[in-house]
């Protein structure tokens, strides 16, 4: 499963410092995590491991989690391609995901794009995109 958790980190007013509070104090261990606007009504996304525990996922655990904390969080598919070691990658990875996203849907544009370390210190790169117009 290649997903992440997305959602505005606030219960009122909007509060980074309090939300990144709550992933730590609840155990909720994001390997990637991104914000645009974070503070200002955007969203905060994070990635976890994909560990499965019996029919639970860590998703499954962060999203409960969360709910009781007062926040709304959502699952969000993402693309999520494995790209090697040239510096380049990255960028015709994010190239590939336009074509894949525009060929899905013309009015499909990247929403948003982000790089973390997996548990083996694998690059990984994240990308989400939404229909305009």
């Amino acid at each position: 499963m290649h997903a992440q958790i997305r959602t505005v980190p606030a219960q009122s007013p909007a509060d980074l410092k309090k939300f990144l509070q709550v992933l730590v104090q609840k155990d909720i261990l994001a390997v990637a995590l991104t914000g645009s606007k974070a503070e200002q009504g955007g969203d905060v996304a994070f990635g976890l491991r994909h560990s499965v525990d019996g029919d639970r996922t860590p998703y499954d655990d962060a999203l409960a989690k969360l709910s009781a904390e007062g926040y709304s969080p959502r699952l969000v598919d993402v693309e999520h391609p494995g790209f090697d070691a040239d510096p380049r990658a990255s960028i015709r990875a994010l190239i590939k995901a336009v074509d894949k996203a525009r060929a899905e849907n013309p009015k499909n544009r990247i929403r948003d794009f982000f790089v973390g370390v997996d548990a083996n210190g694998n690059v990984q790169l994240q990308i989400t995109s939404d229909p305009i117009g």
